[in-house]
């Protein structure tokens, strides 16, 4: 992926042939050729995110996506680093656009997501801990486990409870 690294490095090339996809909510900038492989890619989520809603919708199964954020969207001095360790140019990223584009294809499948990233970003500021495992690691440790569960769990008792009305009356 291409990405804009420093407006110097690119001060003799401007754009030529790269696009910017940052409004059109993929977060970052890209080849046109690597933009359709990205846009495709939404588009097959899209499509499976369809096919699994059919699916659980003819058995009368309720279907849950949750998105999982990555510690850099967590927690702002992992960006800050990462940011400075791979000499990135900030504003080419939109953190919160892939989490967005997936709730859309969500929404057009019409199946339920729970996106818990500000619930756990602000379970982060009030502790101040990391809710991750160290040295990088995307992993949650058992704060993060603990903010998720926190965050989904109000969001998925009245699908339980509908889930049970259905079957046991």
């Amino acid at each position: 992926m291409k990405l804009e690294i420093d407006a110097a490095d690119h001060a003799g090339r401007r754009h030529g042939r790269a696009q910017s996809l940052l409004r059109a909510g993929r977060g970052v900038r890209l080849e046109d050729e690597q933009a359709a492989v990205l846009s495709e890619a939404y588009e097959r989520l899209g499509r499976l995110l369809g096919a699994f809603q059919a699916f659980c919708d003819a058995r009368e199964i309720a279907l849950v996506v949750a998105l999982f954020p990555q510690r850099f969207q967590v927690q702002p001095a992992d960006w800050r680093q990462t940011v400075v360790k791979y000499g990135l140019k900030e504003s080419a990223f939109d953190l919160e656009a892939p989490g967005r584009r997936i709730l859309e294809l969500c929404r057009a499948s019409r199946t339920t997501c729970i996106d818990p990233t500000d619930a756990m970003r602000r379970r982060h500021e009030w502790s101040g801990r990391s809710l991750y495992l160290p040295r990088g690691d995307m992993h949650w440790n058992a704060l993060g486990h603990e903010a998720f569960g926190d965050a989904v769990e109000p969001l998925l008792h009245p699908l339980a409870a509908r889930a049970r009305q259905r079957c046991c009356g």
